[in-house]
């Protein structure tokens, strides 16, 4: 009778450490897009290509992302957003902290997918600010998470103290205006820690 006792608690220990594992973003697989509108009718897609971040065990979630890994096709719009706009040299990452229900993550079975909304606290330029954010999050092969913005996420570049540098931008190249609101959307891949 002892044994079976001992072999349910290592079983069930087993299953709960599974259950807990940490998640950790596939930056191979993940995306973040940003859109820029300027003399208030031209709108551009940029992306942040360097990205990290992970779920832990208790549901607590981090993404970083690395500012000079701004991509907009042209490099010295790249330089000058690095540099006049976010300020690399003294903040060089973003960061976006949320806590998820690992219970209902984890009961997900394959193919399947909930919708959620998150406050997400958006650490960017010194400041910081909570936003609500509505998330699809879909279970894939292998323990993976593919979570993803279901509507675009609008930033004020005034929360962030970002006016004066988009000023700076919009004087630089000649324009009559640069959007002070910007959207951004996201399309995140988990896998599951060993």
């Amino acid at each position: 009778m002892k044994w079976i006792v001992n072999a349910l608690f290592v079983l069930a220990a087993s299953v709960s450490v599974n259950c807990l594992a940490d998640w950790t973003l596939n930056a191979e697989h993940s995306q973040l897009h940003v859109v820029s509108v300027k003399n208030a009718a031209m709108a551009e897609v940029h992306q942040f290509t360097k990205l990290d971040g992970k779920v832990d065990a208790k549901g607590q979630v981090s993404v970083l992302i690395d500012l000079a890994s701004i991509e907009t096709q042209i490099p010295i719009r790249n330089e000058r957003m690095q540099t006049m706009l976010f300020d690399t040299a003294n903040f060089a990452m973003a960061k976006i902290s949320t806590k998820v229900d690992v219970a209902k993550v984890n009961a997900l079975k394959l193919g399947e997918s909930m919708a959620m909304v998150l406050p997400c606290v958006v650490q960017l330029h010194g400041k910081e600010k909570t936003l609500e954010v509505a998330v699809s999050v879909v279970a894939l092969a292998q323990g993976q998470l593919q979570v993803a913005s279901i509507k675009p996420v609008v930033l004020a570049l005034a929360d962030f103290e970002l006016i004066q540098g988009a000023q700076a931008l919009q004087d630089i190249a000649k324009l009559n205006s640069i959007a002070v609101q910007v959207p951004v959307m996201f399309n995140l891949r988990f896998a599951k820690a060993n």
